[in-house]
């Protein structure tokens, strides 16, 4: 998988965590566009967008909805779901030069985004589409996100809030474990050396 796969991969996990409404119109149009420009390199199968909207024309709504289809295709990655998202579509077969063939499939824009998303994911195994299992609250943040190198939560936010519960853990456990052997030292100062001292369970 080359680079730009990664980063449309990465692309369109991002956008299952972006909020829409709150996110400039003009950035995601422009994300969308490059995704569908760097799609155009170097594969012999090829999802182009036509007719209304295209990436230019891409409304709120429409990012939305594309978001949810996305959401819908790779949690199915992870749950095993094979209901998937239905897509549509003409296509063609190329052989510019005799010596080789090129496909091209033509559908809607959402549609030959979603295609796209299967091809890339057919390089690339699905184990890098990951949801974020940092704590949040009495669950956890369960986020969907492309895994980069050796990522483990969907962002910044979730890892600082992961480290710093895990540091809060380990500052109990090293207090309890100190205050424990105090407890034993006066318990064997009082009664000698040989006095068993029954260990109670930690509460979790």
């Amino acid at each position: 998988m080359t680079g730009s796969d990664e980063r449309r991969l990465r692309w369109a996990a991002d956008l299952v965590n972006t909020d829409i409404m709150k996110a400039n119109l003009r950035a995601l149009r422009t994300g969308l566009l490059e995704f569908f420009l760097e799609s155009l390199v170097g594969d012999e199968i090829t999802a182009l967008h036509s007719g209304k909207p295209g990436p230019s024309d891409f409304s709120h709504e429409d990012f939305l909805h594309l978001q949810q289809m996305i959401k819908k295709l790779l949690g199915g990655l992870l749950t095993g779901d094979r209901e998937g998202v239905r897509v549509q579509g003409n296509m063609s077969v190329v052989s510019p030069l005799g010596s080789w063939t090129d496909l091209y499939l033509r559908g809607p824009t959402q549609d030959m985004v979603l295609f796209n998303i299967g091809l890339l994911l057919l390089k690339k195994p699905h184990s890098q589409i990951k949801r974020c299992e940092a704590k949040e609250g009495s669950g956890r943040c369960e986020k969907l996100f492309y895994r980069y190198r050796g990522q483990r939560f969907c962002s910044r936010k979730c890892t600082n809030r992961e480290m710093s519960r895990r540091k809060r853990k380990s500052d109990r456990e090293k207090e309890a474990t100190r205050q424990r052997k105090k407890y034993e030292r006066k318990v064997k100062a009082t009664h000698g050396e040989n006095v068993k001292i029954q260990t109670r369970k930690r509460r979790k």
